[in-house]
């Protein structure tokens, strides 16, 4: 008996594993290298720093997640440093963590990335909560989570800028893939022993994950500048391919069956 292994390949080339494994480089070398050096404490400080600026490394536009990914840094230090002075102080904790769940809370307005800043942000402050440490300290450690913050978000955007064509290409693979199993689903009508009530069921769930993958990708084609010039082959080619992809869905989607 033979496994298939599309399952298998599909999953190792997704956008999913590729990012999975970057973050996880990401924030666990800051802290092999300062193990290294028995600074493994400061390595760990730094990581949770690149651990909360990858909360809001959200697939899209390079100027989008540039832009999330520094307010992030921000907010995670300014929560640390802010948390890490007042942590004595019962009253101000308490308006710390009110004022800002609210605030944090109300980011969520402004779209995924902006809620997913919030949710950093929040992270540090409840890490932070747990000591209380003298005020030199607490300068130096947030410090660091602003380093590791830094550090994360220039790894992620050098890595952009070499492969700049590759987050769309998968996101491409991924849409091509759930939208062959959208037709698959729509095949299953025209057998006589399927069950329609089923198979409707099966057809709405996968057509609500088309559609998303449908938006992930259009955000990625047509608001990346590089993607989108008119010198760029390989982004004429992703744009026209989506559109091809587009055209055959709809056809899809418009198909009558008795």
């Amino acid at each position: 008996m033979e496994l298939d292994s599309k399952p298998l390949r599909y999953f190792l080339f997704s956008q999913y594993f590729a990012d999975g494994l970057r973050i996880t480089l990401e924030i666990v070398l800051p802290v092999i290298i300062c193990a290294q050096f028995g600074k493994i404490e400061i390595g760990y400080t730094i990581a949770l720093g690149a651990l909360c600026v990858s909360i809001a490394d959200a697939p899209g536009p390079v100027e989008h997640r540039r832009n999330g990914m520094m307010a992030c840094a921000g907010f995670i230090f300014a929560m640390a440093l802010l948390t890490g002075f007042i942590n004595n102080n019962p009253i101000l904790i308490g308006l710390l963590i009110i004022g800002s769940s609210f605030f944090f809370t109300m980011l969520s307005i402004y779209g995924t990335r902006a809620a997913s800043v919030g949710t950093a942000a929040l992270l540090v402050m409840i890490l932070r909560l747990s000591t209380i440490e003298p005020p030199m300290v607490v300068v130096q450690q947030s410090l660091l989570i602003l380093l590791g913050g830094i550090w994360y978000m220039l790894i992620s955007l050098l890595l952009t800028r070499v492969t700049p064509y590759r987050p769309a290409q998968r996101a491409l693979g991924d849409c091509m893939h759930e939208t062959a199993k959208f037709l698959r689903i729509k095949a299953n009508f025209y057998e006589n022993k399927s069950s329609f009530d089923e198979e409707y069921h099966q057809l709405v769930i996968q057509q609500v994950i088309v559609n998303e993958k449908q938006d992930i990708l259009r955000e990625l084609l047509y608001k990346n500048r590089e993607l989108i010039a008119e010198s760029s082959t390989n982004g004429k080619l992703l744009i026209l391919t989506f559109a091809d992809l587009m055209e055959l869905y709809e056809q899809i989607t418009a198909t009558w069956y008795d």
